[in-house]
């Protein structure tokens, strides 16, 4: 059953909801309420009426006008099987999602033993997927950081154990050639792992985290490097509690509001996983906040992938490891999504196909035109390095966050989906 909107009651304030609600109706079990959270921009929730129309799967609501609100579809996987030659399995590749010319860029990374990957291919996504090498002739450096710069339709790397060596440009228009520049300032002391995002109103490459070399600790500083002019590092200082010193974490940058959400990671000593979301202001005056989501959290994790999703205000996270009770590194190939609107809170997808083998350290990019996560590679049981492509759609109307529904009148609508029970 599908109940949408009306106002509250025993209030002498009522407010009116537009929210949307499903009730089960299967037999056998206890019967409760979840909320959706549907894509779009919903109807006003007052004296509406609505009906199930099963041809489309849909709710159709009359409101001051008419709305459909659709249940086909959602989170679905599958993998992709390019054309071309393969790039070496590997995990910890970096790269990007270019939605210009709808191909994945994939990065550097390392392939077991030590051995870094110093190449960099392209999979083209406009017609049969076909991977093609991208720049042959330029072997990057080890330890190779990279982050996309979507509004310039480049790519930005630097090395994270030898900063002060310069960054490297791709353009991924034109010749697409890597084009090393100088850089000055202070670069970040030499570190395994850091995170780094790309905060394009400020033209910059902010940096978090990582394992400092050769010493086996972590660190939980913040660095910038500013493109605006000329390439500068500088250590800024944000005012708040950080986190706690780490290396693996997720890290995402927040579109609408502006700041890099972290999520995970090692502590140091490589100690179990942690689960804490943090966020980073990244306004005149950085400042550091814990967020506390609502909801069933994910188990404590490191190397997991997450994309910010714009169109559901949300980051979807996939994979990642641990360590079991006795040390031993297992995988993840669950997927969950951090919604960011009001209060932020957690749920559990589960898309239909069959999903990736559980990995961590793979590449995940948002392709924005097919409303997709794209993931690459990444490494797993055994030891085994992967060089597999999937495709995660994530037009999804129906994701169930367990809740209370609370009391409510003004005549909400009811409708039952007899597709759903």
């Amino acid at each position: 059953m599908i109940l949408f909107g009306g106002t509250e009651t025993h209030s002498t304030r009522p407010r009116t909801f537009n929210d949307v609600w499903e009730l089960p109706l299967t037999e056998g079990g206890l019967k409760a309420w979840s909320q959706t959270n549907p894509s779009g921009t919903p109807p006003s929730g007052i004296g509406q009426h609505a009906v199930y129309a099963p041809a489309n799967q849909s709710l159709i609501v009359c409101c001051l006008g008419a709305w459909s609100l659709s249940f086909s579809g959602g989170e679905h996987w599958a993998r992709l099987t390019p054309n071309g030659g393969l790039p070496a399995a590997r995990a910890h590749a970096q790269g990007s999602y270019d939605d210009v010319t709808r191909q994945l860029v994939v990065v550097a990374g390392s392939s077991g033993s030590g051995t870094c990957c110093t190449d960099s291919w392209a999979l083209a996504l406009s017609g049969p997927p076909t991977w093609s090498p991208l720049d042959p002739s330029t072997e990057l450096p080890d330890d190779f950081v990279v982050v996309p710069d979507v509004e310039r339709q480049r790519l930005i790397g630097f090395r994270s154990r030898n900063g002060a060596a310069g960054i490297w440009i791709l353009s991924l228009r034109g010749a697409r050639a890597w084009t090393p520049m100088p850089v000055s300032g202070t670069p970040p002391s030499d570190r395994a792992s850091p995170l780094a995002i790309y905060d394009g109103p400020n033209q910059r490459v902010i940096v978090f985290g990582g394992m400092l070399g050769g010493t086996g600790l972590y660190a939980s500083d913040v660095w910038v490097l500013s493109l605006a002019d000329e390439p500068t590092w500088a250590q800024p200082i944000p005012s708040g509690s950080p986190p706690t010193a780490r290396a693996g974490q997720t890290a995402v940058y927040h579109q609408s509001n502006r700041q890099m959400v972290v999520f995970g990671g090692y502590q140091t000593g490589y100690s179990q996983p942690v689960s804490d979301v943090w966020s980073l202001s990244l306004g005149e005056a950085p400042t550091w906040k814990a967020i506390s989501p609502t909801g069933m959290q994910p188990a404590p994790r490191a190397k997991a992938s997450g994309v910010y999703d714009p169109i559901n205000e949300r980051i979807v996270f996939f994979g990642g490891e641990t360590l079991d009770a006795n040390g031993r590194l297992t995988w993840y190939n669950d997927t969950w999504a951090l919604w960011l609107s009001g209060v932020p809170h957690w749920s559990q997808l589960e898309p239909t196909g069959t999903a990736p083998s559980a990995r961590a350290g793979h590449l995940a990019v948002y392709d924005q035109t097919a409303q997709r996560m794209l993931v690459f590679g990444g490494w797993g049981l055994g030891d085994s390095f992967k060089h597999d492509v999937w495709s995660l759609s994530l037009a999804s109307s129906c994701i169930r966050r367990p809740v209370a529904a609370g009391q409510r009148g003004g005549d909400p609508c009811i409708a039952r989906d007899p597709n759903r029970g």
